[in-house]
């Protein structure tokens, strides 16, 4: 699988994140269980980044 990088444009420009990097980062911190309705990236149909015009849009 490619590797995963997350965007999100914020008043101080682009934040970018290494998914692969936070997976690794986050291995021993407890679990917790969250209903996917507070993930609010779920509910974009597409984003545009700014930064590299880059469309990144949700399948199905």
């Amino acid at each position: 699988m490619r590797r995963q990088y997350y965007f999100r444009p914020s008043p101080r420009g682009l934040l970018a994140w290494d998914v692969d990097r936070l997976v690794a980062l986050s291995r021993h911190l407890p679990r917790k269980h969250i209903p996917l309705t507070a993930i609010r990236e779920l509910d974009e149909a597409c984003v545009r980044c700014k930064a590299t015009r880059l469309l990144m849009c949700q399948s199905g």
